[in-house]
């Protein structure tokens, strides 16, 4: 089996370059543009914005807030990795990534929702330790309910 080294990186301000390849991106992985180009800007400078690169090319990307009613807490906004680069772990070893430098940076506990018939973000997401606190049906609109997952950094171990 080859090792494969994951690199963590920021991306802080958008150039525009870089804005268009996370917007191929999120295309890719989402199917829909979930993060367009006049929302992953705001991330970058607001919020935080990360790209996971594999032999030195994107792999996939997540963008995170703090809560202004519970600045040590993180909501992951959007996580993914594109077609070529997901069934192969790479996604648990990305977010256990994510989830170090949160624990890092002081941060209590992270936040997401999740569709409930995305078995496979779902499972990715209990595995990493996050537990389902609520559901919210029709949270986006009509069909479009909701998981609210939640992981306490305090309670996992490095």
């Amino acid at each position: 089996m080859t090792v494969v080294e994951i690199i963590l990186r920021h991306t802080g301000r958008l150039g525009v370059d870089a804005l268009e390849q996370l917007v191929a991106a999120e295309c890719a992985i989402h199917n829909d543009c979930g993060w367009r180009r006049w929302e992953l800007p705001i991330f970058a400078e607001y919020g935080r914005n990360v790209v996971f690169e594999i032999d030195g090319e994107l792999a996939g990307s997540a963008q995170l807030v703090r809560s202004w009613d519970h600045p040590t807490v993180a909501y992951l906004a959007g996580f993914g990795l594109l077609p070529a680069r997901q069934k192969q772990g790479l996604g648990a070893r990305c977010l256990a990534l994510l989830v170090e430098q949160m624990k890092e940076q002081g941060f209590a506990a992270i936040e997401l929702t999740a569709a409930p018939d995305n078995a496979a973000a779902v499972k990715i997401y209990r595995d990493a330790g996050f537990r389902v606190t609520d559901r919210h049906d029709a949270k986006y609109g009509p069909g479009e309910d909701r998981l609210i997952m939640r992981l306490n950094l305090e309670e996992t171990t490095s």
